[in-house]
């Protein structure tokens, strides 16, 4: 029970880091007592709840860094920093470089060129995606989630035993809705801390009583809308593709939030070469 608290009290500082959190604020939203909520937390995660948010802060103000021309100190708002001087001085000492020096060594443009140097690989890419449009989600999507942490070439696993658990309760049809929640961006983040959170939709309140899954909410709002046709194995050069190439040339604005994959066409029913992943970024 105390990790489902611990994974609101998580939850709840991804949803709102680039605010002011009070300790009593993010315990009361988790039903940890204020007293021993601090403790309780560093025990599970290694961090505590400030050290925390300031992790998702630079993590997610790099990630603007590598895929947006955003101005460093709108960058440094966005992500809850009441000046730049002090969003450049805790980025660099977490990344080792200030953030102009980031900005120009993982340049998305470059990571490109990088990642394409197989032309065979970039042209299934550029054959198999579509902009469909900016979106406007009316609501938000009520999901239950089992967190991935670790290297991203490891999910496939991950997915194999969540769909597993899910199959224990219910039979599964093609109309079953999955997503993933890309919680960090493998160009930019270590390896061992990458999050990706594997995510089923449901209000059937009975999978909350297996070990590990939570309830979570996939928000809504304004998101770019782009459809991929194949195989998971391109995902490397799929979004610094979509990124570039799309975002790069369209009236499009990035804003900081929750970038998601829906999975219409779902490897559970079709092969890897039929599926179909809506990719959805966040967008003003």
């Amino acid at each position: 029970m105390i990790m489902q608290n611990i994974q609101l009290a998580v939850d709840f500082i991804e949803t709102h880091y680039n605010e002011k959190l009070l300790l009593e604020t993010i315990a009361k939203n988790s039903f940890i007592s204020p007293f021993h909520f601090h403790r309780i937390f560093q025990a599970n995660t290694g961090l505590t709840p400030r050290e925390y948010q300031e992790k998702i802060r630079l993590e997610r103000g790099a990630h603007l860094l590598h895929v947006s021309d955003l101005p460093i100190g709108d960058i440094s708002f966005e992500v809850g920093y009441e000046n730049p001087e002090t969003f450049t001085r805790r980025f660099k000492t977490k990344f080792g470089v200030s953030p102009e020096k980031f900005r120009k060594k993982k340049n998305i443009s470059s990571l490109l060129e990088i990642k394409s140097h197989d032309p065979k690989r970039l042209k299934v890419v550029q054959m198999n995606t579509e902009f469909m449009g900016r979106l406007e989600m009316k609501n938000d999507v009520s999901v239950i989630s089992v967190r991935h942490t670790g290297p991203f070439q490891k999910l496939n696993k991950s997915w194999k035993s969540f769909v597993q658990m899910i199959q224990k309760q219910k039979k599964l049809t093609k109309e079953d809705q999955f997503y993933g929640i890309v919680g960090s961006n493998p160009d930019v983040s270590q390896e061992e801390e990458m999050v990706f959170d594997l995510c089923y939709e449901t209000k059937q309140t009975s999978f909350l009583e297996m070990t590990g899954v939570h309830s979570k909410k996939i928000n809504q709002g304004s998101y770019a809308v782009f459809r991929y046709k194949g195989e998971f194995q391109y995902f490397d050069i799929l979004y610094p593709y979509i990124y570039k190439t799309f975002l790069g040339s369209e009236n499009i604005r990035l804003r900081d939030g929750i970038l998601f994959e829906k999975y219409i066409q779902n490897p559970i029913f079709f092969s890897q070469k039929n599926c179909i992943t809506d990719i959805y970024i966040p967008v003003e």
